[in-house]
């Protein structure tokens, strides 16, 4: 009973995340995960590498790389997590706008 709540819109009751992976834990993976998008091109130059990869130090480089960071992050989580989701959709729809968001974030922390 402790995982579940009551929905008025969808007049059910819908069973949350059980399996939820500690914050800590994502924030680390999320580092990881920006560096090496980050070092990309600097250890294996080529088309793919500069697509995904920062060429430089700039400030879009840096939104570029968090942005893909966040991309792979979503993606290992819902890996690991997909049967635990109800709501599919809703799911992926609030990971997208977070990783739509996130750049606009880096960009208003860098030039404050």
């Amino acid at each position: 009973m402790k995982n579940t709540i009551f929905l008025k819109a969808f007049n059910r009751k819908v069973v949350v995340m059980k399996m939820h992976i500690p914050i800590v834990i994502k924030v680390i993976l999320y580092q990881v995960f920006f560096l090496v998008v980050h070092y990309l091109y600097d250890w294996f130059p080529g088309d793919f590498s500069y697509f995904l990869g920062a060429t430089n130090e700039s400030l879009f480089q840096h939104m570029k790389a968090g942005f893909y960071a966040y991309i792979v992050l979503t993606v290992l989580e819902y890996w690991l997590t997909h049967q635990a989701i109800s709501f599919k959709t809703c799911y992926l729809y609030a990971r997208l706008f977070g990783a739509s968001i996130l750049p606009l974030f880096m960009l208003t922390y860098f030039l404050a």
